[in-house]
């Protein structure tokens, strides 16, 4: 396995000086939206979409608006991804009710089909999570403070290995998300569940779905055990 995603990779770093640019459609964003957990502090979300079969990319990322600007974060999106791209905790000075999400510094890079003739088969394969037992509780109460609590079980189905797996958690309501947070797991390994209980603080929805969606580079050899 790992002689395999080495091979790709060496492929994908190929390709690099290459890049080829305008082969690629461009990445697409979606709305964002604002959660403030607390007060000074806000959490960024929104949709970026990967139209691109053959073509994954890495780039800077960050959000924008009257509050200024968040602190530019690292990314990457794989093909045909519909990635959630998140900032928390971010500090602000005032309230801001609209962000806008910029990525800049796009580089694009190509699957080589030699190495994977189906990209969809192949990031299927990686991509095979179980999420169960998944609940959300307002009831919990941390010294006078009430906080909400996502608490979930999560599988490792794939045949793969990960020194840290992580899961962005969306809170939705009617699938609207309403809340985000992170959670990494360390040496998660095939076969291998975790029971994960998170804490959200400040303001939070008083009832909500738990959505966990996975934020791995599986072209990067160095996330594999």
């Amino acid at each position: 396995e790992r002689r395999e995603i080495a091979s790709i990779a060496d492929n994908i770093e190929s390709m690099r000086s290459i890049s080829e640019e305008h082969q690629a459609a461009p990445l697409v964003s979606g709305e964002s939206l604002v959660f403030n957990p607390q007060p000074g502090f806000a959490d960024f979300y929104s949709e970026l979409q990967n139209p691109n079969e053959e073509w994954s990319a890495s780039f800077v990322y960050f959000f924008t608006g009257s509050f200024g600007e968040t602190v530019k974060q690292a990314g990457f999106i794989m093909p045909l991804e519909d990635k959630s791209m998140i900032s928390l905790h971010q500090t602000v000075a005032t309230k801001p009710n609209i962000g806008q999400l910029v990525v800049e510094d796009v580089v694009w890079l190509r699957v080589d089909a030699h190495a994977i003739d189906d990209v969809a088969t192949w990031l299927a394969t990686h991509d095979q999570f179980t999420v169960t037992d998944a609940t959300f509780d307002t009831t919990l109460m941390v010294d006078t403070n009430k906080v909400g609590r996502s608490s979930f079980t999560i599988t490792n189905n794939s045949p793969y290995g990960y020194h840290e797996a992580t899961f962005t958690v969306i809170l939705e309501r009617n699938g609207t998300p309403v809340g985000v947070h992170q959670v990494a797991l360390n040496n998660f390994d095939t076969g291998d569940f975790r029971r994960v209980d998170l804490n959200w603080f400040g303001t939070f929805p008083g009832a909500a779905d738990v959505v966990v969606v996975p934020n791995i580079d599986y072209f990067d050899l160095d996330v594999y055990l």
